[in-house]
């Protein structure tokens, strides 16, 4: 048996190669790559057919492998071809080639060098550093994240508690707020206790549309400190409720729409608020969720006027700059054919019973 030793590709690996007479001498070639592995074949010709191909590694280890034969015609020379895949962790490899009887007919050997290897995926120094710098950023983002939250709460409760603190104040000033009958309008029907009034008529609203809800004053003026007081709005679709001066005719009190100026919030055609004055439709508010009470705060040393919704103490609306002796005022609106039947009415009122909710919202301020 002759062996032939070459150096192929400047030395990168090394091929060595012996043969007998039956074949050619086996050659191994690289096949490609395969992943960070190299791909061999190894190949031999010989007029038998029944050669096999048998790969081991440097220490003498069986390889599995894949055969395949092809047949030359016309002098019948087969080709054997086998692949395995060569890995860095062994270099050298033999490609063995049996005849029938397991008899070795030929042997080809190859050492491959390293650096034909690809090498493993590394991480540069910018690389490394950018990373490095991404991973603080992010931690650093969730760390400030998590302060501005907590942050957050802290001046939601510190929120809740201002509002709480004044709402108590405001409820602190409750007044029991009766009507004056002498000086309701003419259409208009007071209960006994003087707490409710209704429209008498069950005509619609008057052809004049722009007449003014037919109005009642309250019992006392407030020329001076704080008061607070609630009225019933939930089933009527039209209403009126705020604050009057009387006018300097104060002896004509058959119709007290005609002998005040007043500030008030008033709900007109169901779905219609509004801020307005004797003198001006001030600002349309949109009210959600729709008040079922109306809570009125007078502050005459702050010369303002306030309305909220009770439920969730969210402030409607303020009139400012206000002074003199001011009535509170009240109109359950027209009847409206028996739409707006349902009495206003002041609600009996209890400083211990205000459920404190949550939520402040400012609508609008005159």
């Amino acid at each position: 048996m002759k062996m032939d030793c070459g150096t192929l590709l400047l030395g990168l690996f090394l091929v060595c190669g012996a043969v007998s007479a039956l074949g050619s001498q086996p050659v191994i070639r690289m096949d490609g790559f395969q992943g960070r592995n190299i791909r061999l074949r190894c190949e031999s010709r010989s007029s038998s057919s029944n050669l096999q191909i048998l790969w081991q590694d440097g220490d003498g280890n069986r390889l599995i492998s894949s055969n395949s034969k092809e047949t030359e015609d016309p002098k019948d020379v087969f080709t054997v071809l086998s692949h395995i895949t060569a890995n860095a962790s062994n270099n050298k490899y033999a490609c063995l080639v049996h005849s029938e009887g397991m008899k070795t007919e030929g042997e080809a050997m190859i050492e491959i060098s390293g650096e034909l290897f690809p090498e493993e995926p590394s991480l540069s120094g910018w690389q490394i550093a950018f990373i490095v710098i991404l991973i603080v950023t992010l931690i650093a983002i969730v760390v400030i994240l998590k302060l501005l939250n907590n942050k957050r709460k802290l001046f939601q409760e510190l929120k809740t508690k201002i509002k709480l603190s004044g709402w108590k104040v405001i409820t602190n000033s409750a007044d029991s707020v009766t009507m004056d009958s002498s000086t309701a309008h003419p259409g208009l029907i007071v209960s006994e206790d003087k707490s409710s009034v209704v429209h008498g008529t069950s005509q619609g609203t008057p052809p004049d549309t722009n007449e003014c809800f037919p109005r009642i004053l309250g019992s006392v003026p407030f020329g001076s400190g704080k008061h607070y007081w609630e009225v019933e709005v939930e089933l009527k679709t039209a209403w009126d409720v705020g604050i009057a001066k009387k006018s300097a005719d104060e002896n004509n009190t058959t119709n007290a729409s005609s002998n005040i100026e007043y500030w008030a919030v008033l709900r007109k055609d169901e779905e219609e608020y509004k801020a307005v004055s004797s003198s001006a439709i001030l600002r349309c508010l949109s009210l959600r969720p729709i008040p079922k009470k109306i809570g009125v705060y007078l502050d005459c040393e702050g010369k303002t006027l306030s309305f909220y919704n009770p439920e969730n103490q969210s402030l409607l609306h303020t009139f400012c700059e206000l002074s003199g002796d001011l009535y509170p005022v009240f109109s359950p609106g027209f009847n409206q054919g028996g739409k707006n039947s349902e009495p206003l009415k002041i609600c009996p009122f209890k400083k211990n019973s205000i459920s404190c909710k949550l939520s402040l919202s400012v609508r609008g301020v005159s």
